[in-house]
């Protein structure tokens, strides 16, 4: 299944379904957004929708979008091309779990660079990096990441916006823990794909009587919707 789910709430919004062994999950995620009108709402997505036709579908219906860069374009990006920053934040200091972890949030304004011209339409005008350092029995990590945005920043509130939205989609792995553990997800399979579907749609109205209930489509605020699929 692949579902909608707001941010702050991790409430589901909308769903859809498709077959692993036959579909792929790109265009079910293109079908949920047109067919439950979510175009011009403001959506976060993982790096394998970076497709220049439905981002320029969501650009074309004014809707904004926050989506993650591939590892392949993490690594032809030069980080020195696009210093000084035009908008930066840092994470406070957080200890959990026997690790201390800090984020470095960096905005940086696309329009000034050639854009490839498959990707003219697609609106692209926003480059984050996110780096984060982990540190764990005296063991120091560090991980860096990349998000493109058709959203214009010209303020630090614009760029702390964003910054938050991709703190919003990491949250939504929360929520896929609770269906993996709690309801056991991963671990209740079957061949049947009526089954699969009528299972992971019983545990999502079980998340709906403990607190996830539906939501209005109109009822996201700022970057309302993650387009996640959840396993099962």
């Amino acid at each position: 299944m692949v579902s909608a789910l707001d941010h702050q709430t991790h409430q589901v919004v909308a769903q859809t379904h498709y077959c692993g062994t036959k579909e792929s999950e790109r265009p079910a995620v293109v079908e949920l957004i047109e067919t439950q009108g979510l175009a011009h709402q403001k959506l976060s997505r993982d790096a394998l929708h970076l497709i220049p036709s439905t981002l320029a579908f969501i650009d074309g219906a004014t809707g904004h979008y926050l989506v993650g860069l591939p590892k392949l374009y993490q690594a032809c990006t030069l980080t020195d091309l696009f210093y000084p920053t035009d908008y930066q934040w840092v994470d406070t200091l957080k200890e959990k779990h026997g690790r201390v972890e800090q984020r470095y949030y960096r905005c940086f304004n696309l329009k000034a660079f050639l854009i490839a011209a498959r990707w003219q339409k697609a609106g692209l005008c926003t480059l984050l990096c996110v780096v984060g350092n982990r540190e764990k029995s005296d063991v120091v990590s560090e991980e860096l990441r990349y998000y493109v945005s058709n959203q214009v920043v010209s303020s630090q509130a614009q760029a702390d916006e964003l910054f938050d939205a991709i703190r919003g989609h990491w949250g939504v792995e929360v929520m896929h823990h609770k269906r993996d553990v709690t309801l056991s997800e991963d671990a209740l399979r079957s061949g049947k794909v009526g089954i699969n579907r009528l299972l992971t749609s019983f545990r999502t109205l079980w998340g709906r009587s403990s607190g996830y209930q539906l939501i209005r489509r109109d009822g996201c605020q700022g970057y309302g919707c993650s387009i996640e699929p959840l396993r099962g």
